[in-house]
């Protein structure tokens, strides 16, 4: 805000002496001074200036303000210290006019602009021109060689080259400077996407970079085997082999098939076969009643890569009926604990009818509470987190493709805490290590069985586990008759606790001591949440954008990637990209058209890989560029930005006694309480009415210095001086030389 009295002055005047004052009344730095250039060059330029002559605070950075003639977009920098009044401003074009003013900024924010410089950049004679003949290889699975000639025009001595290769998946980005003319890059990753570029320097520093040239590394074997296999034996001579291909950055090249070996339990020598566009492969005539082990190897063209682990089925002694469904299960027991119920039971007596599976329910008086389904191959079950001293009823029931057998029925009591029943010893020992990202192996002893010892007594081991921070108190749980375990479908990056319980007859151990493991990371599998864009006060062509971390992050976030763009539709490499550290949740872009509606778009990335893109928003950005900006700073603000309303002084020539003043009315002010109009604010201090002009360092200190003085002159003020936005009801004292 500009004070009355300062509108009525020169320009220059009001420069050095009046104040500005933004509509809130916060105080602001005045304008720079004597901003100058120190050095112009073709490509940069560097002003110096002096601090403003009234920061009002202290001066917190400085910030340049520029643009181009022949552009409508302004740019800004910022000074790295307060202190510094000298700033250089690079990336400019040879032979190009700019416009440049430096702003203050101090607690409040930035202040008033300087007078606008304008400078011409020189034309460009200095820098080396673009290498030529940039050529690159991919030389292996892991280093490319690039080579390149000196650039046609040098501009003197060259001192080096700087080559410039950025990971395209990740958006990695790497530099090294070079003497010569060519440079192995070395430890690169398999199979990957790079992009390169070269410039030379001489002693005016780094020249024309070339184009962007991308190149593959070489691909190589796989790394890793594939995942999630499993066995189905579909007829009595037939089992079918199904997998998942390696993860993607293990596969190190496009899969051209996969290898599987196999053999029979008990006969030496493998066999092989190829399997080159499926996820299975189907192993016929194969002898009945006899146990096969399958691994599984994927294939590029430069060779195969590592066999899963061996995998176990075993073929029925004759083609089993589908036509029907299954019997009932030939037997089930239950043995009850004081919060869980483990079941065991014997398959149907007609082994001819093809079992795939088996249904189980329970609930406390009814079976149909609670559902869980288990393949065919399994014999136990837990049914944990049951309420203790409280009777269930447990179905169980085969079924195939032909619908659900006749069911089984149990029933059974939960113990009460109290129970005193000593149980069997647990395992020991038990160790859980990570094998993937989402599997476990957990492996235990059992001590109450010796070492050769053989029982005809059926014993078995439950397997519990949850996350570690879980709050729920929910497990999974799966049973096996060997001492280890295998636990997949498990998330990635993810600690998980590990127990195990062995059941030998109807009796039963306690849990073991838990034991912990924490899965591999993986790239993340969801894309960062809740993007937000807002405007930054002040600055229309800047905004900030905010976000939330994904949910499924699968390891520690090192970075996200920001891309935006004007056309949505464009393909994501061509959006404009900024790297983020991963230790920010919001991020500032500047130098925006203004009036522009840009699209933005998000993805996380941590040491495994970059994340899926989260959707697109759009924001428009504001349409003028400072709006609160006051044409040649002498405009009048707002009504309600003005001191609301103070009365100015009674221009009598005759002073008016202190002693007539109210107790309520601040005591500096001379004014009898009689000659103040019944609308005028009493608070108000008036000025003294001495035919003297009153100089301003007569005000009392206690006057509130905003308040704008009315002239001391002894001629009368014509009301036609008050501006046409002031509130004209508030009377004027009377000009009438006698009170």
């Amino acid at each position: 805000m500009t004070l009355p009295w300062c509108s009525a002055t020169p320009k220059e005047t009001q420069r050095k002496h009046c104040r500005v004052v933004p509509s809130s009344g916060v105080l602001l730095p005045s304008a720079p001074r004597d901003v100058a250039p120190v050095l112009v060059s073709s490509r940069f330029v560097r002003l110096s200036w002096r601090p403003p002559q009234e920061t009002r605070g202290t001066v917190q950075t400085y910030g340049i303000y520029y643009s181009q003639d022949t552009v409508n977009r302004e740019r800004s920098v910022n000074v790295s210290e307060a202190e510094t009044l000298q700033m250089t401003v690079s990336n400019l074009k040879p032979e190009e006019t700019y416009s440049f003013r430096v702003v203050a900024y101090n607690d409040n924010g930035p202040g008033e602009r300087s007078e606008t410089l304008r400078l011409t950049t020189q034309p460009e004679l200095q820098v080396p021109g673009p290498v030529e003949n940039l050529q690159v290889e991919s030389i292996s699975p892991t280093s490319i060689q690039a080579s390149w000639d000196a650039p046609a025009y040098a501009n003197g001595p060259l001192l080096g080259y700087r080559l410039l290769w950025t990971e395209i998946p990740s958006g990695k980005e790497q530099s090294v400077e070079v003497n010569g003319q060519s440079y192995k890059m070395e430890g690169l990753q398999k199979f990957t996407e790079y992009s390169l570029r070269v410039l030379a320097m001489n002693r005016y520093g780094p020249g024309v970079t070339t184009e962007d040239m991308s190149i593959t590394t070489l691909s190589d074997v796989p790394s890793a085997p594939p995942q999630n296999i499993s066995l189905e034996v579909v007829l009595s001579r037939s089992i079918k082999v199904s997998w998942q291909p390696p993860p993607p950055n293990s596969q190190n090249g496009f899969i051209t098939g996969y290898k599987l070996r196999y053999r029979k339990t008990g006969r030496r020598g493998d066999q092989e076969a190829i399997e080159p566009n499926n996820f299975w492969y189907l192993f016929t005539g194969l002898e009945k009643g006899s146990q096969y082990s399958f691994q599984v190897a994927a294939m590029t063209a430069n060779g195969t890569g590592p066999a899963s682990e061996w995998f176990t089925a075993e073929t029925p002694e004759n083609d089993l009926d589908e036509s029907q469904v299954p019997n009932q299960p030939s037997s089930l027991h239950v043995r009850p604990l004081p919060n869980s119920i483990i079941m065991s039971w014997t398959p149907p007596l007609n082994p001819n009818i093809l079992v795939r599976g088996y249904i189980i329910g329970y609930g406390v008086g009814s079976p149909y509470a609670e559902t869980v389904r288990v393949d065919s191959k399994q014999r136990y079950y837990s049914i944990e987190n049951l309420e203790p001293s409280s009777h269930y009823v447990i179905s169980l029931k085969a079924f195939n493709n032909a619908g659900e057998g006749v069911p089984l029925y149990e029933s059974a009591v939960t113990r009460s805490i109290t129970d005193t029943s000593t149980p069997m010893i647990p395992p020991v020992g038990v160790q859980a290590v990570a094998l993937t990202p989402d599997s476990v192996r957990v492996s235990w002893a059992d001590n109450s069985m010796t070492k050769n010892q053989k029982t005809t007594e059926v014993r078995y081991y439950s397997v519990k586990w949850k996350t570690s921070y879980s709050t729920s108190g929910k497990f999974k749980s799966a049973d096996t008759t060997a001492l280890s375990h295998t636990v997949t479908g498990l998330k990635p990056n993810t600690m998980y606790e590990f127990a195990v319980m062995v059941t030998k007859g109807r009796k039963s151990s306690t849990w073991s001591m838990t034991a912990h493991a924490t899965t591999y990371e993986a790239a993340p599998s969801s894309a960062p949440k809740d993007l937000t864009v807002i405007s930054r006060e002040g600055r229309p062509r800047a905004i900030l954008i905010s976000w939330q971390p994904p949910m499924e992050t699968n390891g520690r976030i090192t970075g996200y990637i920001l891309y935006y763009t004007l056309d949505k539709n464009m393909p994501i490499d061509d959006w404009v990209m900024e790297s983020i550290s991963g230790d920010r949740l919001t991020h500032q872009v500047m130098d925006l058209n203004l009036d522009t509606v840009y699209y933005f778009r998000i993805q996380a990335k941590n040491a495994k890989g970059v994340g899926p893109l989260s959707d697109p928003i759009h924001f428009r950005t504001n349409k003028v560029e400072h709006p609160d900006k006051m044409a040649n700073d002498q405009a009048l603000p707002p009504v309600s930005s003005l001191p609301q309303p103070c009365p100015l002084a009674s221009h009598s020539p005759a002073p008016l006694p202190p002693t007539a003043l109210p107790p309520s009315l601040p005591q500096p002010c001379p004014q009898p309480p009689t000659a103040l109009p019944p609308c005028l604010p009493q608070p108000c201090p008036l000025v003294s009415h001495s035919p003297a002009p009153l100089p301003l360092t007569a005000l009392p200190p206690s006057l509130p210095q905003p308040c704008p003085l009315a002239s001391h002159s002894p001629a009368p003020l014509p009301p036609t001086a008050l501006p046409p936005s002031l509130p004209q009801p508030c009377p004027l004292a009377s000009h009438s030389p006698a009170p």
